[in-house]
């Protein structure tokens, strides 16, 4: 061992005489050299985690690195050892070598193509991370995870290869992998992390085996090209928008077997239809939820820009948020008398919506509940709410006037901002507090009276209203 890391520290001492290459120690038994762009480490034993990229011996440069050759004996990839090295094209790795650190090749952008020996048996988190040339990766046999964001950003990636001693897919392991058309995950794996597959708008199928049991938050987020999914037996749980901005899905189904989903028309519900999760993007027309269901979960319709009208039934309780986020097609709904909570954004871009009527249970208009609704024209807004959350009716463009009922309170920043259309707005007593920038812009609005009770007016509440001719205080 010390006679080799001696030979090493000659050649290292003679090349730097003569002006050909750099070179050192790395760890207490490895060495390094670099000439003519090929960084070639020796010895034996395991690489030095490095806690930053500069701390690697090699940093200052890194420019000129375009191969790497790990000479057999070294027995693993420390920590971000390669980080940022943009000119690495190729690296050779050992048999020996058994884990690939920590970000260890994270931004190697010119990175083509790597084969991984058969004694890998982990690969850390980040490993990978946007190396956008590299095309495909031959993953060993003995690897058993993949580690979160392993692969993040891998934007030239079109196929991988998922050993079957894997079990988990990492959070975000493929996000933003868009070159990536298809991959099969093996019976093993039991978990995929949140946003796994985010943004891989290649993908066109995916397999989940049968042995499934969780796939976590916006797993299939943004995947454009899937057609449609099939959920196993197995799973027992799935994450919110799972398989939100999925815009060419057009079916979720759901095997009999499994106890705890089930679909209907290839939409997805829970085992007994009282709660309904999602909707694919691709449904268009007119839809009418089974009377069965009482709960509309989070992005449940986000973006079914094809959907005209949506039936709620009088069940329903509570609206998600983003439950209809992006409807674009949207021209009427009608909300029944029990739903009590309206979360954020529900109603967020449904530019046909005309107009809409809360039932007199609910108590809050939610942060950009009606944001960017441009055709929406009147709204009637029940004494049961209390507060008019900040953004909530940011750009109804086509709002002409709206009646504030006596219970609100309190109105939020940036509530009105661009509502050009509205020309008159009357403030109950009860408001207290019209926050910054609420009614910005409102360039039609001539004249407002303040009730006694208000206490603050934000900043800019009332800046470039161009027709306000007298405000009463």
């Amino acid at each position: 061992m010390k006679t080799r890391i001696l030979i090493s520290s000659v050649l290292l001492l003679t090349n730097l005489a003569t002006g050909f290459a750099q070179g050192g120690t790395c760890g207490e038994n490895l060495a390094w050299t670099l000439e003519n762009g090929t960084l070639t480490i020796g010895g034996t034993g395991e690489m030095p985690d490095y806690s930053h990229p500069d701390s690697a011996p090699w940093y200052s440069y890194r420019s000129s690195i375009t191969t790497v050759v790990i000479e057999k004996g070294v027995t693993s990839i420390g920590d971000e050892a390669f980080s940022g090295c943009h000119s690495l094209t190729s690296i050779t790795i050992p048999d020996g070598v058994t884990s690939i650190g920590y970000e260890a090749f994270s931004y190697c952008d010119s990175l083509t193509s790597i084969t991984l020996p058969d004694g890998v048996t982990s690969i850390g988190d980040w490993a990978f991370e946007d190396c956008n040339s590299l095309t495909s990766i031959t993953l060993p046999d003995g690897v058993t995870s993949i580690g979160d964001w392993a692969f993040y950003g891998c934007s030239g990636l079109t196929s991988i290869t998922i050993p079957d001693g894997v079990t988990r897919i990492g959070e975000q392991a493929f996000y933003g992998c868009s070159g990536l058309t298809s991959i099969t995950i093996p019976d093993g794996v039991t978990r995929i992390g949140e946003q796994a597959f985010y943004g891989c708008s290649g993908l066109t199928s995916i397999t989940i085996p049968g042995c499934m049991e969780s796939i976590e938050d916006e797993a299939f987020y943004g995947c454009s090209a899937l057609a449609s999914i099939t959920i196993p037996d197995g799973v027992t749980s799935i994450g919110h928008s799972a398989f939100g901005g999925c815009s060419s899905l057009t079916a979720i189904r759901v095997e009999n077997g499994n106890i705890n989903y089930s679909s209907a028309a290839g939409i997805l519900f829970n085992k007994n239809k009282t709660t309904l999760f999602s909707c694919p993007r691709r449904k268009t027309g007119n839809y009418t939820i089974p009377n069965s269901v009482i709960s509309i979960e989070s992005s449940a319709f986000a973006g079914c820009s094809g959907l005209t009208s949506i039936t709620i039934p009088d069940g329903v309780t509570s609206i998600g948020g983003w439950a209809f986020a992006g409807c674009r097609g949207l021209a009427s709904i009608t909300i029944p008398d029990g739903v009590t909570s309206i979360g954020e954004r529900a109603f967020s871009g449904c530019s046909r919506l005309t107009s809409i009527t809360l039932p007199d249970g609910v108590t809050s208009i939610g942060f950009r509940a009606f944001y960017e609704c441009h055709g929406l024209t009147s709204i009637t807004i029940p004494n049961s709410v209390t507060s008019i959350g900040a953004w909530a009716f940011f750009e109804c463009s086509s709002l002409t006037s709206i009646t504030i009922p006596s219970s609100v309170t309190s109105i939020g920043e940036i509530a009105f901002y661009k509502c050009r259309s509205l020309t008159s707005i009357t403030l109950p007593d009860g408001v207290t507090s019209i926050g910054d920038r609420a009614f910005y812009k409102c360039s039609s609005l001539a004249s407002i009276t303040l009730p006694d009770g208000v206490t603050r007016i934000g900043y800019g509440a009332f800046q470039n209203c161009i027709s306000l001719t007298s405000i009463t205080i």
